[in-house]
């Protein structure tokens, strides 16, 4: 279920480019440091994505053709000055392992984030796809990214939770979780 607080949503969500706290922005071929998408932390919220949850980005050029199949998509924490963080890696896979018309549809088609992340206020968590030079960029109007499954009963959603709404020792693990990630 999705519950509205003020401008920014509560619960067990999918994220995707119309969420207020992601930003989409095109990316030309042999860019490999410019994030298509950038997932922030809300504030006095916890987003967090464990490892298993779905992700389907459907990558497409001005034309609306799919990108190269080499693109490769890595889902990565960034610090608050937009730079990589090492081991933050949730997700790395190339649009080869994508089946645009089944991977929503098809449990044995969609593809999963490999590591748990958890986003306290201003954090930054990037989708970069790295396209080939040579090939078409991505136009952000054309595609669309979603991680998250709130609707089906094998996938799993994203969580948004009030960190008021925590209690000292989630507050505690979500610090741990979140420490070397400024």
């Amino acid at each position: 279920m999705t519950v509205r607080i003020g401008n920014n949503e509560e619960g067990e969500i999918s994220i995707d480019q119309d969420k207020k706290f992601v930003t989409a922005q095109n990316v030309t071929a042999a860019s490999p440091d410019t994030p298509a998408y950038v997932i922030e932390g809300v504030d006095n919220k916890v987003i967090t994505i464990l490892a298993g949850t779905v992700v389907a980005p459907e990558l497409r050029d001005s034309n609306g053709e799919k990108l190269d199949k080499d693109t490769r998509v890595i889902i990565q924490k960034a610090d608050k000055r937009g730079n990589r963080l090492g081991g933050f890696i949730v997700f790395n896979g190339t649009l080869a392992n994508f089946d645009y018309d089944q991977m929503r549809l098809d449990p044995d088609l969609m593809r999963h984030t490999k590591q748990t992340v958890v986003l306290k206020e201003k954090q930054q968590l990037h989708v970069y796809v790295e396209i080939p030079e040579g090939a078409n960029g991505l136009d952000e109007q054309m595609s669309r990214l979603t991680i998250g499954d709130e609707t089906s009963d094998f996938g799993e959603p994203v969580e948004i939770v009030n960190w008021d709404s925590l209690g000292a020792p989630e507050q505690q693990a979500v610090n741990a979780m979140t420490q070397g990630a400024n």
